[in-house]
């Protein structure tokens, strides 16, 4: 029985079509003269194998379907037990759980760069470095989630962290998503390599296409992570990163136009 079980035959016609198809083999192989069994008298000639066929036949019809059902029911019981609750999400996700996240607002002060809709959306333009900093200041480990699109190609669009509300600043860190992959750097873009904490390159194609952002915070990690897949996760010297201040949106000056919206932020440890 246990033979049986493996080959998948639990229902009454699987067993009533597999003795018609070793019935049918039989007989098929008797009519030829191919075997014979002692005590057992079966008749050669045309009509015996002509019979045999059709039971084989139908005994296929019965017990290959469900045969043929079987790995559909395996893969379905790997897939239910290959999926547990985790004990710990993996390396790869955002640490945290979506829960006790809060919007962020912005001060928008020039008109000229920015475009506010009033429904937590910003559109950055112009072609100067444009900032819009959050009214409120933040302390200590973060994640902080945004999605990012543009109307136009080889646009790009950056967060800073820990910002002082002005500008680029000392101990500040700055999140980037470019047209030609994703960067980390610290306290300004404009130096010669040695604010550069990471740079993964990767084809980005802002355009018409909507990049949902997750940007953590833990201790001296920062790590980034685009439609939920990480792109990269850096050490930085904790002396040198304030761990307190300001959210900003920012727009450098040479890159077109660019859309901020679904901007939320969660401290870590906040369970409200």
């Amino acid at each position: 029985m246990e033979f049986l079980n493996n080959l998948g035959i639990n229902s009454p016609l699987g067993f009533i079509g597999l003795g018609l198809f070793v019935i049918g083999g039989f007989m098929i192989l008797a009519g030829f003269d191919i075997i014979s069994i002692e005590k057992v008298t079966v008749k050669q000639g045309r009509r015996t194998w002509v019979v045999g066929i059709i039971f084989a036949t139908l005994g296929i019809l019965l017990f290959i379907p469900e045969i043929s059902s079987k790995p559909e029911l395996a893969n379905s019981v790997v897939a239910t037990e290959s999926m547990p609750i985790p004990a710990e999400i993996s390396p790869n996700e955002p640490i945290n759980t979506l829960t006790g996240w809060n919007p962020i607002n912005f001060l928008i002060t020039n008109n000229s760069l920015w475009r506010d809709t009033g429904e937590g959306i910003y559109t950055a333009m112009g072609s100067e470095d444009a900032f819009a900093w959050s009214r409120e200041t933040y302390d200590g480990n973060l994640m902080l989630s945004l999605d990012l699109e543009s109307s136009e190609s080889k646009s790009s669009g950056c967060v800073v962290i820990y910002g002082d509300g002005n500008g680029f600043s000392q101990g500040n860190l700055i999140f980037c998503v470019d047209w030609d992959g994703y960067g980390l750097e610290k306290h300004t873009i404009y130096h010669d390599g040695e604010n550069r904490l990471t740079f993964t390159h990767s084809n980005v194609d802002l355009k018409d296409n909507v990049y949902s952002l997750t940007i953590e915070i833990m201790d001296d990690v920062a790590s980034m992570y685009v439609n939920g897949e990480r792109v990269f996760s850096s050490l930085f010297d904790a002396k040198e990163i304030n761990h307190s201040g300001r959210v900003g949106l920012l727009k450098k000056w040479f890159d077109p136009q660019i859309t901020f919206s679904n901007i939320k932020i969660k401290m870590v440890g906040d369970e409200n």
